[in-house]
């Protein structure tokens, strides 16, 4: 079940008996060499603040944690951006991605143990922030051999729109 350490010796033992007095006991030892496939995604971004206008990049690592010992498949990142950030640009390294508004998915077909693939993907705070707020954002990878399991989460302050000064006119007293 996956639970069991590479290695364990699991025994199965049966006994035989019938009515015409034949009996007999069979024991079998078999090692256990299970594959793990433990693959994790994390998530940075190059900044903790923004104001509307900038740039954002964010930066996911997948790759097998270090008792992974068989190849990961249908390796898959899906990376849903929040409302206030536009995507300008993704890349990656390895697999292929599609985009559907906000949501990056990233495919990768296969995960070797020893892998490590990274994805870009840069977006802008576009102009719907009306108000000093923290943008938060984590993405969730699954896979054929495990269950889904989600990134860190990453936070970004982004400051509210800088109010623009409205001249006043005051009217001067006429003598």
């Amino acid at each position: 079940d996956g639970l069991v350490a590479l290695g364990t010796v699991i025994s199965n033992t049966a006994w035989v008996s019938s009515s015409e007095g034949l009996t007999g006991t069979a024991t079998s030892f078999t090692p256990v060499n299970i594959q793990i496939m433990d693959p994790q995604v994390s998530k940075a971004a190059n900044t903790a603040q923004a104001q509307v206008g900038d740039i954002v990049a964010f930066t996911l690592t997948v790759q097998q944690t270090a008792q992974s010992t068989g190849n990961a498949t249908n390796v898959q990142v899906v990376d849903p951006l929040p409302a206030e950030l536009d995507i300008l640009s993704v890349v990656v390294d390895g697999g292929f991605t599609t985009t559907s508004g906000r949501t990056v998915t990233w495919t990768i077909p296969v995960l070797a143990p020893t892998d490590v693939r990274l994805m870009t993907i840069q977006a802008v705070v576009n102009n719907s922030v009306g108000t000093a707020l923290s943008i938060r954002n984590q993405a969730n990878l699954s896979f054929d051999q495990g269950l889904p399991r989600p990134s860190n989460q990453v936070e970004i302050l982004v400051a509210g729109p800088v109010p623009t000064a409205t001249p006043t006119f005051t009217p001067s007293a006429t003598p």
